[in-house]
């Protein structure tokens, strides 16, 4: 699967919205196929992807600003509803924690999947870099 997100990279300045496929899988014969469904989700698409540890038909998809719950069993999708994301790069899963990149706000954000709530916002502006970067 190849999960693409338009990102503030000047070759991706020149892609339009509507010529991001977000989703991708690559099937056998290694040919790319889009799944369509995603096309329109995200101000810029998605951007990760982790799946529940303990339950393989529970998917988590971040977009830049929020993350989606699907359950393939039931067919059913929902945003989490985090308050404040903004420029999420990456998702990972640990134990029963959603970890979340919320880059803009220099934090890392972790949600308890199971209790499905907001466990705690790690503020981590102090080991921002004051150098300015290359290019």
């Amino acid at each position: 699967m190849v999960i693409g997100s338009l990102n503030a990279n000047p070759a991706d300045r020149e892609i339009s919205r509507e010529n991001v496929r977000t989703i991708q899988f690559f099937g056998e014969d290694k040919q790319a196929i889009g799944v369509p469904f995603f096309n329109g989700w995200g101000e810029l698409g998605m951007s990760s992807m982790a799946m529940d540890p303990k339950d393989s038909k529970v998917i988590y998809f971040a977009s830049s600003s929020a993350i989606f719950k699907f359950d393939l069993i039931n067919g059913s999708h929902a945003d989490l509803g985090i308050p404040n994301l903004t420029d999420i790069h990456e998702i990972s899963i640990i134990g029963d924690q959603l970890w979340i990149s919320n880059t803009k706000h220099d934090e890392i954000v972790s949600y308890d999947i199971r209790k499905e709530k907001l466990s705690q916002r790690i503020d981590l502006s102090d080991f921002a870099s004051t150098s300015p970067e290359d290019g």
